[in-house]
């Protein structure tokens, strides 16, 4: 008798662990009057900056929420917002096919990139601040007649003089990542090769290729020698980048995989799939799939390994974000509140705080840090 009830007093525990928790919302920050599209953490974690289709970007003090000040000067909306690694800029792209450069302390306008015919879905600095890389975005009309091809493009960060033109097709977005290092940059233009180029000079160095598959995502592993990318047909591979050669395929999602991510420790390898609403995290060594993650109930947009690696967050359509825990594959909490599709997820710098962006037009901070705690 007295095992049987310890076995079910076990049971009961586990259950009980096993149940995700509703975090409740540490702030909300309304200010914008539009879209929320995306946001940016400062590197100490005392500012946050979200973009808006309203045309502005804001910096808000993330300890009490109070705005700090307002970025205006696009003509329509923001699609993204980078702070640069010495957290003293802001870069921002638009659907006005410019991206602005700021004085994050004071607001000061510095650069404004132009030259771009298709609407900016990104802009993002190297590592070390010297360079910037814009990329034209999917499904916004050109400001030409006849539609040029879409591009990315380099440029100093110092004098906002352009580099170098990466050149995709008319009717597939491009998108760019900088290495940890800052010594390589990966452009994708929805093709099954990934380019790498030189950063310094955007010379061409080797290519990635992909077969059959379209590439559509990628993310480096913190050491700078792999790569994990993602595709439209299900399939994500693994890259070795100084052999330039695959190691192994991820294969399990149906569909569209557009979200990749490196856990920081480098040991795992998060996917994201838009039509079958589910997350997969995967050994970064072997190519195993380690779990699956379901409970969203409309498609993934994101996600997102904690900085200690312990913890992964997806956000999606079904207006809600949700934290996982990485060794597990349990579903930890469910960060709910917003009224719309939930965008952006980032992990504040030490990991104890998330802001989500929603197109209810606001920016939520959440704690986890006790949650954190009691894994």
């Amino acid at each position: 008798m007295l095992l049987l009830l310890a076995a079910l007093a076990t049971f009961l525990l586990q259950s009980e662990s096993s149940e995700p928790r509703s975090i409740s919302v540490r702030t909300v920050l309304s200010g914008h009057q539009a879209e929320v599209t995306s946001l940016a953490w400062s590197p100490d974690g005392s500012t946050l900056v979200s973009g808006s289709h309203d045309k502005t970007a804001r910096a808000w003090e993330a300890a009490t929420g109070r705005e700090l000040r307002v970025f205006t000067g696009h003509e329509l909306g923001l699609l993204s917002v980078a702070v640069s690694s010495d957290g003293r800029r802001l870069v921002t792209s638009s659907i006005d096919r410019t991206a602005r450069v700021y004085d994050l302390a004071t607001g000061e306008l510095q650069l404004s990139l132009g030259g771009h015919t298709w609407a900016l879905g990104d802009a993002r600095f190297s590592p070390d601040g010297t360079r910037i890389v814009t990329c034209e975005a999917q499904g916004v009309d050109s400001a030409t007649a006849e539609p040029p091809p879409r591009t990315a493009r380099l440029w100093d960060a110092a004098s906002g003089a352009l580099v170098t033109t990466f050149v995709g097709s008319p009717n597939l977005p491009l998108s760019a990542r900088f290495r940890p290092d800052g010594e390589e940059l990966s452009v994708l233009a929805r093709s099954s090769t990934v380019r790498l180029f030189s950063p310094q000079t955007g010379a061409l160095r080797r290519e990635l290729e992909g077969g059959d598959a379209i590439i559509v995502d990628a993310a480096y592993s913190p050491d700078s020698k792999r790569m994990a990318t993602t595709s439209i047909g299900g399939l994500g591979f693994l890259w070795d980048l100084k052999a330039s050669r695959r190691l192994s395929t991820l294969r399990g999602h149906i569909g569209v995989v557009d979200s990749v991510d490196f856990s920081p420790d480098g040991k795992k390898v998060a996917t994201a799939s838009w039509e079958e609403k589910t997350a997969r995290i995967w050994d970064a060594r072997t190519g195993k799939e380690l779990h699956v993650l379901r409970g969203h109930g409309d498609w993934i947009n994101a996600c997102l390994f904690a900085p200690d690696s312990r913890t992964l967050v997806t956000s999606s359509r079904d207006k809600t974000a949700r934290l996982w825990d990485c060794k597990s594959g349990e579903l930890l909490a469910e960060l709910a509140g917003h009224e719309a599709l939930v965008v952006s997820p980032r992990y504040s710098p030490e990991g104890t705080r998330i802001a989500t962006a929603s197109h209810d037009k606001t920016v939520r901070l959440w704690s986890v840090a006790e949650l954190l705690k009691q894994r």
